[in-house]
């Protein structure tokens, strides 16, 4: 469906620029006279409605492309603050836990899975289990979401 859109407004977009050529090739009068007479004469009317249909879908499309990026752009304001929302609300062990992940620059960090600190992170999804284990640990990985939000904002752990 979305390809289907592109072609349409790619077709919208040739048919839009031919008719601007077309009136500005029969406002030339040395062009050719039956020509001007066929566009600026017998059909004027209807071409310059085909032109402002056409002008229309084109600034449709435009707006609706913009309204989208908009959209998203709010959305992923709100993942962020939800975020950070989240960390914000994390306890003293808890931010330690991530800390450790950001002091030493490491995506993945081998914990005591029976701590419900680490329980806790890997059930908010904080930290996930790369089901590997490394002295009698599990080994966990934090999100990258995560990670980059700690990185723009460290204060969030203190």
């Amino acid at each position: 469906m979305d390809k289907a859109k592109l072609n349409l407004g790619k077709y919208n977009y040739v048919f839009f620029i031919f008719l601007i050529l077309l009136f500005i090739t029969a406002n030339i009068p040395q062009v050719d006279q039956n020509l001007s007479n066929f566009i600026l004469i017998e059909y004027r009317t209807i071409l310059i409605l085909l032109a402002l249909a056409s002008l229309s879908f084109i600034l449709l499309e435009v707006f609706q492309d913009k309204i989208q990026l908009v959209k998203e752009e709010r959305k992923q304001i709100k993942q962020s603050q939800q975020l950070k929302d989240k960390l914000k609300s994390l306890n003293y062990d808890e931010k330690y836990i991530l800390s450790l992940f950001m002091s030493e620059q490491k995506t993945e960090k081998a914990l005591n899975s029976t701590n419900p600190n680490v329980v806790w992170l890997e059930n908010m999804k904080f930290i996930i289990n790369t089901l590997k284990t490394e002295e009698n640990k599990k080994v966990f990985r934090i999100d990258p979401v995560v990670m980059n939000e700690l990185r723009k904002n460290p204060n969030l752990l203190y």
